[in-house]
């Protein structure tokens, strides 16, 4: 009878080596590709286009407003900091309300992820919002509530006028604005 030779898999030894070699790669690369993956903002775009798509919201119920925030160029000390003020492009969801209202909510929204990434901020103080804003001539009156005067007391180093400044700028860049007149719960303010 003839012996039955053991046959050696020279290809199953080459693609179990090849296994263990891509195992070992992906084990020591991982940590510094998913380093680069959160950083890069891949993670929350996904999120976002999953939550809108889950809650009905499209692009079209969205448009791109270019918000002004503040870049500290120089540290804040009890004289003042030199400030740079930035227009940041931000995602807003339609209001009905037209391009003043959601650039106005997108300031009051805070910097998004690229603005942070350049060392934006806000100097608009939290929890301000907007009552109302309405146009006449290329002027526009905007109505705030809250505490958008405490700015100058949150930021004692800036002041107010940093934040009057990221509204002004704000509006002041949209077409067929000249002026803008700030207003707290109803009244003109002098700022």
């Amino acid at each position: 009878m003839p012996s039955r030779r053991k046959r050696r898999h020279p290809m199953l030894y080459g693609w179990l080596a090849w296994i263990v070699f891509a195992a070992a790669v992906t084990a020591v690369m991982f940590p510094k590709v998913q380093a680069s993956i959160i950083q890069s903002g891949a993670i929350d775009l996904i999120s976002e286009h999953r939550q809108r798509t889950a809650s009905g919201t499209n692009v079209a119920d969205s448009r791109t407003v270019y918000p002004y925030f503040v870049i500290p160029i120089s540290k804040a000390t009890h004289e003042g900091a030199t400030l740079s003020y930035q227009a940041f492009a931000a995602k807003q969801r339609k209001t009905g309300q037209g391009v003043y209202h959601d650039t106005i909510e997108a300031l009051l929204d805070g910097p998004g992820q690229e603005a942070l990434r350049h060392g934006a901020i806000s100097l608009v103080a939290p929890g301000t919002s907007l009552r109302g804003l309405s146009e006449s001539n290329g002027t526009i009156y905007v109505d705030f509530s809250g505490p958008l005067l405490d700015s100058a007391t949150i930021w004692p180093a800036f002041g107010m006028t940093p934040a009057v400044q990221q509204i002004r700028r704000s509006l002041l860049a949209l077409d067929g604005i000249r002026h803008v007149v700030i207003m707290l719960d109803g009244e003109i303010t002098s700022l």
